[in-house]
């Protein structure tokens, strides 16, 4: 909030998704994700090995959602709050810097 000018705005990408199998959009970038891991042959199951193994013994990322991206903005005070998941484990974020802040 202190760099941007009043009326500036902030534009960010983060991963924007969870292991949360509940959410439809979840379950796809998942199913999407191991898709093109079998498709790569032994290094791409080798690599759901790995990350299978890493989610058991809880060293997972544990990237925020976009509700929390939401919510966090707007705690700081930005307006203008846009939150985008994208079809992909990505999104994007946009807010402004309040005219008096």
């Amino acid at each position: 909030m202190r760099v941007l000018r009043p009326g500036g705005r902030l534009v960010f990408g983060d991963m924007m998704f969870d292991l949360a199998l509940g959410d439809l959009r979840n379950r796809a970038v998942i199913a999407d994700k191991v898709r093109a891991m079998l498709r790569k042959g032994p290094s791409g199951v080798m690599r759901l090995a790995k990350n299978g193994l890493r989610l058991a013994v809880g060293q997972w990322e544990r990237p925020a959602t976009a509700d929390w991206w939401r919510s966090a903005l707007a705690d700081e005070g930005f307006v203008d709050v846009h939150v985008t998941a994208l079809d992909h484990e990505g999104g994007v974020a946009t807010a402004r810097r309040p005219l008096r802040y």
